[in-house]
């Protein structure tokens, strides 16, 4: 009670994702552990702009 563990990114120290190579656990009090997911190792998403959305026409 009071305490939690998460997996965290060695690389980051944000919570690991899946594609996250290197992890470790890591031991936390209640509300003190990291909230945001590693974005270093997630998927490239490209959002289309405007302007990329008027070429694909």
């Amino acid at each position: 009670e009071g305490i939690v563990t998460r997996q965290i990114c060695t690389a980051t120290g944000y919570l690991a994702g899946p594609r996250c190579p290197e992890t470790r656990p890591e031991i936390f009090i209640s509300a003190t552990e990291p909230t945001q997911f590693c974005t270093l190792h997630a998927p490239f998403i490209r959002q289309l702009t405007s302007i990329g959305q008027r070429e694909a026409r």
